[in-house]
């Protein structure tokens, strides 16, 4: 009779932790729903680097396009963007930045200005609550 009870109370024991696992197991994924899925690789200027939320960019000079290149670098935060620019071109090269406001759908192109030859250095864009940074384009 001992015994029976023993295996009785472990059984009990055993569907007991096997349901607090089952409970906990289906919270799992209530918890998780709110974080976000990691976004998809971008193209920028004909070239994939990173996902969207860090990136980078790069183009060649005007002169020599095959080895010396205008670099930026950036990530995006929720009010502002630094982006990192390094320009091995024997030119000045102009750049902007693309910003979409999602409440009222529109994107805007910022001209960051004209960097001069042999350059590097980082300009910072302010942004408000509802605007995602999208990158870093050639010209303005």
């Amino acid at each position: 009779m001992k015994t029976k009870l023993k295996g009785t109370l472990e059984m009990a024991k055993i569907r007991f932790g096997a349901g607090v696992a089952a409970v906990a197991m289906l919270a799992i994924p209530m918890f998780a729903s709110t974080a976000q899925a990691a976004p998809a690789s971008i193209s920028q200027s004909g070239k994939t680097f990173g996902t969207a939320g860090a990136g980078q960019t790069s183009w060649g000079c005007d002169t020599n396009p095959t080895t010396k290149r205008f670099n930026t670098s950036y990530n995006p935060g929720s009010l502002s963007t630094t982006v990192y620019y390094n320009n091995h071109c024997s030119h000045s090269v102009k750049w902007s930045v693309v910003i979409f406001n999602t409440k009222d759908q529109v994107r805007r192109t910022e001209c960051a200005g004209n960097t001069p030859a042999g350059a590097s250095g980082k300009k910072k864009f302010s942004m408000g609550l509802l605007d995602n940074f999208e990158g870093v384009n050639k010209g303005c």
